[in-house]
C-alpha cells in the first residue's frame, strides 16, 4: 500500500503481523500479514472468504487482542504489547465500534445504551448535546421511536442500528465496524453505511469495515482483501 505524503502518519499502521488462534487442535488458525495501512480519513474495507481472519485483524488493530509478532500502532500510540487497560482507554476515547454481535446490554434502553461510551469514560462528558446527537443518528437509522425500548424487544435489524449509532455518537477519529450490514435488508445496509461515510467525513473519522456485501465496495477507498492478504487502493 503506497503512503499519501500529506498524512504521513497512518491513524492504523500493523506490521509484520502474525496471530495463532486457538493455541492448539484441528481449528488452529494463523493469520499472517506483512503490513496493514489505513491512513487518516481513508474509507477501507475488509473482504475475504468466512475464516479468513478478518474479525481477527480487527481485534488486533483496535488492541482487543494483541500479536504473537509483530506492532500495532493505533492513532500514533503503539498497542501491540500495551496493558490491556491502556489499550481499553485507547479505544474508548479514540474508536467506534460495532461488533458483531451488537454487544447491547440487555437491562438497559436502546438510548442508554447509545450513550454507554459516556458512562465507562471520565474523557467524555454526558451532556445535552450528546443526548441530541444520540436521538438524531437514532431518527436518521429508522429508531428514533424505539429508544425506550431494552435491546429483547428490538429485532435483529434494530440492534444492529444500535450499535452503529453508539460507535458514532462520540464522533471517533476511528470507526470500526464488523459486518455492520449482515442484518439488514440492501436498502437499509446502503443507507446505514451512507450514515457512517457521512458521519465520518463531517468529522474527520476513518472507515475500516468488515463485509462479505461485495455490492457497498464502490463506497470505499481501499479494499483489503484476506483472499489474497493485499490491500488495493482505488
Amino acid at each position: 500500500m503506497e503512503s499519501n505524503a500529506s498524512q504521513t502518519t497512518p491513524v492504523l499502521l500493523g506490521e509484520d503481523l502474525r496471530y495463532t488462534y486457538p493455541s492448539g487442535g484441528r481449528d488452529r488458525f494463523t493469520l499472517e500479514l506483512d503490513r496493514v495501512e489505513i491512513r487518516a480519513g481513508q474509507h477501507t474495507a475488509c473482504i475475504g472468504p468466512s475464516g479468513c481472519g478478518k474479525s481477527t485483524l480487527l481485534r488486533l488493530l483496535t488492541g482487543i487482542i494483541t500479536p504473537d509478532r509483530g506492532s500495532v500502532t493505533l492513532d500514533g500510540r503503539a498497542i501491540g504489547s500495551a496493558p490491556a487497560s491502556e489499550r481499553r482507554a485507547v479505544r474508548i476515547s479514540r474508536v467506534g465500534m460495532v461488533f458483531q454481535q451488537f454487544a447491547l446490554l440487555d437491562y438497559l434502553s436502546a438510548m442508554d445504551n447509545i450513550l454507554v461510551p459516556y458512562r465507562v469514560s471520565g474523557a467524555l462528558r454526558l451532556d445535552r448535546e450528546a443526548r441530541s446527537r444520540a436521538r438524531q443518528l437514532a431518527g436518521e437509522l429508522g429508531i428514533g421511536t424505539l429508544l425506550r425500548r431494552r435491546p429483547g424487544r428490538l429485532s435483529q435489524g434494530e440492534k444492529q442500528r444500535v450499535a452503529v449509532c453508539r460507535a458514532l455518537v462520540t464522533r471517533p477519529r476511528l470507526i470500526v465496524c464488523d459486518e455492520p450490514t449482515g442484518n439488514l435488508d440492501p436498502a437499509r445496509s446502503r443507507s446505514t453505511i451512507g450514515l457512517i461515510v457521512r458521519e465520518a467525513e463531517a468529522s474527520g473519522a476513518t472507515v475500516l469495515l468488515v463485509t462479505h456485501d461485495h455490492s457497498l465496495l464502490d463506497v470505499f477507498s481501499q479494499v483489503i482483501d484476506l483472499g489474497s492478504a493485499s490491500g488495493e487502493d482505488r
